[in-house]
C-alpha cells in the first residue's frame, strides 16, 4: 500500500516527554497489537483502570508507537458534562480528513456522497463539489453517518494502516460508544487499531459503556486491560527520571513511603513529587542531585490526591486559585475569552495569570485552537469544583450561564448544550424556565445532529425540571415529543406511549401543530402488529385528520398511515375510502416525498383485501422508480419491500431476487435495526421457496432474536409461523401441536390459529380433532376468515383439511372462492404454500374430477419449476400421484410418487419423502 504521513493530533504532540516506565506486560501487548494489525487484522484495545492510574499515558505511548511505526494516528476525546453528540469521533475524524491525500477523500465520496458532512463539515472545505447528504427519516441518516464513518476507514486503511485512540470513554455519549461498536463489528479484516480509555469506576450497569463493552466481548479481536498501581520498582524509575539521575538508598526508601500513600497511582506519584518539590522538602543540590530537607517522618504526606491537589492549588496564591475554581464551573475545557468575562480581567491579564498555572503543570494549552485551555487531569478541575458549596456552585453556574448568553447573543449554535448544562445547574438560585428552554432546544438540536441519545437525556432532564404539575402544558406536549422521537429512534418501543401521551396533550389544547408531528412520528413503517389493531395510534390518528385539511401532504400521509392501522381490522371499504382519498391528494400535492410516504403506507395498507395484488404490484413498480429518484434509502427499502411480497405472491422470481437484494443492500448500509429484522425474515421466505430450510430456519431465528431485542410486536409471531412452515416440511409437526393447541385455546377468536391446528391434526391423522374443527367452520362457509392477505392461505389449509376428510361439499365451496386467484402463490407475505393451482389440483381430486385435476397439477408443476421452488414441485407430484394412483393409474402414480420422494429427499423434506414413501409401499390409503 501507499503510505501516507500524517502529523500526529496535538493532544499528541504536547505529551510529556518523561520516559515512559513500567507497564512492561501491557505495552508488549500492544506491541502484539500493532504486529497483528500491520499484518492486516483489526483489533480494539480498551484500558481501564481508576483516575490518575495512566489510562491516557498508556493509550498516548499506544499511539506514539503506532506513529513510529508508520501507522496514520487519530485521537479524540470525550468530555465530562459537555461532551457533545460523536465529539471523540469528531475530534479524530476531522484531523484526518484535514490532513488526508484529497483522492482518497474523493474515493470515499465516489461511495458515499455527502452522508459525513453531517459529521465533518469541514469535508466541504477540502471537496468543494461534494453532495448534500441523502435526506431520509432521522434513524435511517444516523445510519447512513455510521456506514459513512466505516467507509472513510475504509479508504483510509488502503492508504495507511491505522490506529485511532478514543479517550475517556467514560463520558461519551451512546452514540459515540453505538458508532464504537459498529466500526468494531463491521473492520475485522482491515489494518486498523482502536484504543478506547475509560474510567472503571465510573460505570455502573446503567452506563451505556457497560452494555457496549458486554455486546464486544464475543468479538474477535477485542481485549480489555484493567491498570493497576505501579510497583515499587516501578516507582523508583519513574523518580529517576523526574529526577534525571538514579535514586540513592534514600531516594528508595522515600519511593517506598510514596508508593505506601498513593497505591502506586502514577498521577498521585507525580502529585507528591510536585508537592514536595514545590514546598521545599525535595530540591536539587549544587551536584543536581535531588535531596530531601526534612526527614521522610516528618514530611506529613497528603493523604488523599485531592489533599495534594489542594495544596499545590493554594501555593498559586488566592487569586490564581480564585479563577482556576470559575474555570472549574466551565468544566475540564475552558476558553479565555469566556473566563475573562467571568472573573473581570482583559484577556492579556488573564493569559498572564494562566501562565503561572501553566508552569506549575495545573493546566495545559490546546495544541489546536489559540485561547483553549484543559485542566492537565480530570482530578485537578473535579477537586476545584468539588470544594464549592452546593448554592456557590449554582451561583456560579447562573453567572456562566449568563456570561454565554452575552457571548452567544441569539445564536448559540453548537454551544447550546453549554448553555442548557450550565443553567440546568443553576436551578436552585433561579426560575427553571430557562434551563428548560435551553434543554429543549439541546435535545431539538441533538435530534438533528443524529445523537437521539443525548436528545433523550435534554429531554427527560427538561421533563424532570418541568415536573409533574405542568399538566396539559405546552411545554410538556413539546418535551413528550421530542422524546418519543428519541426513542423511536433509538429502537425503544416506548416511543408509542411517549407519543400517545403528547398526542393526548396536543389535542387537548387544540395544538395541531404537536398533534400532527406526534401522530406522524408514531409509526415504525408500516401496522404495528401483524393481524391485530392498535386502537391507540386508530384513535390518534383520527384526531389528527379532523384537525388538519385533507388537501395537503400530511393530511394524505395521516389518512394513508390510518388505512395501514386498519389493515387488519375487517373493514375494507373503510380503508379502501381512506386510500383512495391518501392517493388523489398526494398526487395532487407537489411534494414527492409525501407521494412515496402514501404509496409505502397503501402498499401496505392493500393487504387488508385478497383481491389487491395487481394494484399493489402496480403502486410498488411507482414506489420504486420515485424512492430512486428520491436516492432515499428509507423509501428504497420500503419500496423493495413491498415490491419484493408481491413479486413472491404473482410468482415473478427476478423480480423477487431483485428486490430481495436491494432489501438487503440498503439494511447492510444503513445498518437500521428494523430494515436489517425485515430483510432477515423475508430472506427466510425466499430461502423456504427455493428448498433451503436449513436457511429458512437459520434466517427466522435471526429474526426473532433482533426482533426481540428491538421490540418488534410481533416478532415471535413472525418466527413462530416460519418455524411452524419448516417444521411441516421436516415431518416434525408433532413438536409443535401442543403449543399451537395451548395457544388455539387461549385465543379461540383467533381462526388462523384455529386452521392451523386443523391443519396440523389432519397432517399427524389426528382426523377426529381436524374435523371437531373444520366442521362448524365449514358449515358457516368459512365466512369466520377476514378477507385480508391471509385468507388465500387460510383457505388453502382448510383445502388440505378438507382433502383429508373426504369434505366434498366443503372442496366445491373453497374451490369456488380459490379459483379466481389460480395465477398466485398461496403467500400470507410471512410464509409461502406453492401455487394455487396445486391446491385446486387437490380439490378437484378431492372431488374425483380427474381431468381437472390433471390440469390444476401440471400448470403448477409449470409453476413450481419455472420459480425453482423444489419442495413445492415434489408437494405437487406427491398429491398428483396420489389421485392418480386413487383412480388405478399406478404405473404413472407410481412416477410421480418415486420423483416426489428423490426431490423431497435432495431437500431435507421428510414429510413429503415419507408420505410419498408409504403411498408408494401401500401403507397409506389412497
Amino acid at each position: 500500500m501507499d503510505v501516507v504521513r500524517m502529523p500526529l493530533p496535538g493532544a499528541l504532540r504536547s505529551v510529556p516527554p518523561i520516559s515512559y516506565v513500567g507497564r512492561v506486560e501491557e505495552r508488549a501487548l500492544v506491541a502484539a497489537s500493532l504486529q497483528e494489525v500491520s499484518a492486516g487484522s483489526r483489533r480494539v484495545t480498551f484500558i481501564s483502570g481508576e483516575s490518575g492510574i495512566g489510562k491516557t499515558r498508556l493509550a498516548s505511548h499506544s499511539a506514539l508507537e503506532a506513529h513510529a511505526a508508520g501507522f496514520t494516528v487519530l485521537w479524540g476525546a470525550a468530555h465530562d458534562e459537555l461532551s457533545a453528540p460523536y465529539a471523540p469521533w469528531v475530534e479524530a475524524l476531522n484531523h484526518y480528513v484535514e490532513h488526508a491525500p484529497e483522492s482518497v477523500l474523493r474515493e470515499h465520496v465516489g461511495r458515499h456522497g455527502g452522508e459525513l458532512t453531517r459529521l465533518l463539515p469541514a469535508l466541504r472545505q477540502v471537496i468543494p463539489d461534494i453532495p448534500s447528504p441523502r435526506e431520509s427519516d432521522p434513524e435511517t441518516e444516523r445510519y447512513l453517518l455510521f456506514g459513512a464513518v466505516l467507509g472513510l476507514l475504509e479508504a483510509a486503511t488502503r492508504a495507511s494502516r491505522m490506529a485511532i485512540v478514543l479517550d475517556d470513554l467514560q463520558w461519551a455519549d451512546r452514540q459515540t460508544l453505538l458508532l464504537l461498536k459498529h466500526v468494531a463489528e463491521q473492520t475485522q479484516a482491515l489494518p486498523l487499531l482502536v484504543v478506547g480509555a475509560f474510567r472503571e469506576s465510573d460505570l455502573d450497569q446503567s452506563h451505556p459503556l457497560t452494555s457496549v463493552l458486554a455486546d464486544m466481548r464475543q468479538v474477535e479481536g477485542v481485549e480489555r486491560m484493567a491498570l493497576a498501581g505501579l510497583a515499587a520498582d516501578d516507582v523508583v524509575e519513574l523518580m529517576s527520571a523526574a529526577a534525571g539521575h538514579e535514586m540513592d538508598e534514600l531516594g528508595t526508601r522515600l519511593a517506598a513511603e510514596i508508593l505506601e500513600e498513593t497505591g502506586g497511582n502514577p498521577f498521585f506519584v507525580g502529585e507528591i513529587l510536585h508537592h514536595l518539590t514545590e514546598s521545599g522538602a525535595l530540591e536539587r543540590g549544587t551536584d543536581g542531585r535531588w535531596r530531601l530537607t526534612r526527614s521522610i517522618t516528618e514530611l506529613g504526606l497528603p493523604a488523599s490526591v485531592r489533599d495534594v491537589v489542594r495544596r499545590r492549588i493554594e501555593r498559586l496564591g488566592d487569586d490564581l486559585s480564585d479563577i482556576l475554581i470559575v474555570a472549574a464551573v466551565i468544566g475540564r475545557t475552558f476558553d479565555t475569552e469566556l473566563l475573562a468575562r467571568l472573573v473581570k480581567l482583559d484577556e492579556d491579564e488573564l493569559i498572564d495569570a494562566l501562565d503561572k498555572a501553566l508552569e506549575a503543570a495545573v493546566v495545559v494549552e490546546s495544541p489546536d485552537r489559540v485561547g483553549r485551555f484543559n485542566f492537565a487531569h480530570a482530578l485537578i478541575n473535579h477537586t476545584l469544583y468539588e470544594g464549592l458549596s452546593a448554592t456557590r456552585r449554582a451561583r456560579m453556574h447562573q453567572r456562566v450561564a449568563e456570561a454565554l448568553e452575552d457571548l452567544c447573543g441569539d445564536d448559540p449554535g453548537e454551544r447550546i448544550s453549554e448553555l442548557a448544562y450550565h443553567w440546568s445547574l443553576a436551578t436552585a438560585s433561579v426560575d427553571p424556565a430557562k434551563a428548560i428552554g435551553y434543554a429543549t432546544q439541546a435535545g431539538e438540536r441533538a435530534l438533528k445532529e443524529l445523537a437521539p441519545d443525548e436528545a433523550l437525556r435534554w429531554f427527560n432532564h427538561a421533563l424532570e425540571l418541568l415536573g409533574a404539575g405542568a399538566g396539559d402544558s405546552a411545554e410538556r406536549c413539546a418535551l413528550l415529543v421530542g422524546s418519543g422521537e428519541a426513542q423511536r429512534h433509538l429502537g425503544d418501543p416506548a416511543f408509542r406511549e411517549t407519543l400517545l401521551e403528547a398526542t393526548g396533550i396536543a389535542h387537548r389544547s387544540g395544538d395541531d401543530v404537536r398533534l400532527v408531528r406526534a401522530v406522524l412520528a408514531n409509526t415504525r413503517g408500516w401496522h404495528t402488529a401483524a393481524g391485530a389493531v392498535d386502537d391507540g395510534r386508530v384513535d390518534a390518528l383520527e384526531a389528527a385528520i379532523a384537525a388538519v385539511p385533507g388537501a395537503t401532504a400530511d393530511g394524505a400521509r395521516l389518512r394513508a398511515l390510518l388505512a395501514g392501522e386498519l389493515t387488519f381490522s375487517g373493514d375494507f371499504p373503510r380503508v379502501r375510502t381512506l386510500i383512495d382519498e391518501a392517493l388523489s391528494t398526494a398526487r395532487g400535492v407537489d411534494d414527492r416525498r409525501a407521494l412515496a410516504d402514501v404509496l409505502s403506507s397503501v402498499s401496505n395498507a392493500l393487504l387488508g383485501s385478497a383481491d389487491t395484488a395487481s394494484e399493489r404490484w402496480a403502486l410498488s413498480a411507482e414506489l420504486v422508480r420515485l424512492a430512486d429518484e428520491l436516492a432515499d434509502p428509507q423509501h428504497q427499502f420500503y419500496a423493495a419491500l413491498w415490491r419484493y411480497t408481491c413479486a413472491v405472491q404473482v410468482g415473478d422470481v427476478d423480480e423477487m431476487d431483485l428486490n430481495l437484494q436491494r432489501l438487503q443492500t440498503v439494511s447492510e448500509d444503513v445498518g437500521q435495526p428494523t430494515m436489517r429484522w425485515a430483510s432477515l425474515y423475508n430472506g427466510s421466505v425466499r430461502a423456504h421457496l427455493a428448498g433451503d430450510l436449513a436457511r429458512a430456519e437459520a434466517l427466522a431465528l435471526e429474526s426473532g432474536g433482533l426482533g426481540h431485542e428491538t421490540g418488534q410486536t410481533d416478532a415471535l409471531m413472525i418466527v413462530g409461523v416460519q418455524l411452524f412452515a419448516v417444521r411441516h416440511e421436516q415431518g416434525r409437526l408433532d413438536e409443535l401441536v401442543d403449543i399451537i393447541a395451548q395457544r388455539a385455546a387461549e385465543n379461540p377468536g383467533v381462526p388462523t390459529l384455529q386452521g392451523t391446528l386443523a391443519f396440523t391434526y389432519s397432517e399427524l391423522g389426528r382426523i377426529d380433532d381436524a374435523a371437531a374443527i373444520f366442521e362448524p367452520v365449514a358449515q358457516d362457509d368459512f365466512a369466520v376468515l377476514p378477507f385480508d392477505v391471509a385468507w388465500i392461505p387460510g383457505m388453502s389449509r382448510y383445502a388440505e383439511v378438507a382433502a383429508r376428510l373426504g369434505a366434498v361439499d366443503a372442496a366445491v365451496s373453497i374451490y369456488d372462492k380459490l379459483v379466481p386467484y389460480r395465477d398466485q402463490i398461496v403467500s400470507s407475505v410471512l410464509t409461502v404454500n406453492g401455487s394455487v393451482e396445486r391446491i385446486l389440483g387437490v380439490l378437484a381430486a378431492t372431488l374425483e374430477r380427474w381431468e381437472l385435476a390433471d390440469r390444476h397439477f401440471a400448470a403448477a408443476s409449470e409453476v413450481h419449476e419455472r420459480i425453482a421452488a423444489p419442495l413445492f414441485l415434489a408437494r405437487t407430484w406427491m398429491n398428483w400421484g396420489r389421485a392418480l394412483t386413487s383412480r388405478g393409474d399406478e404405473e404413472r402414480g407410481r412416477d410421480r410418487l418415486e420423483r416426489a420422494a428423490e426431490l423431497a429427499r435432495q431437500h431435507d423434506g421428510a414429510a413429503i419423502e415419507r408420505e410419498a414413501a408409504g403411498l408408494l409401499a401401500g401403507q397409506v390409503s389412497a
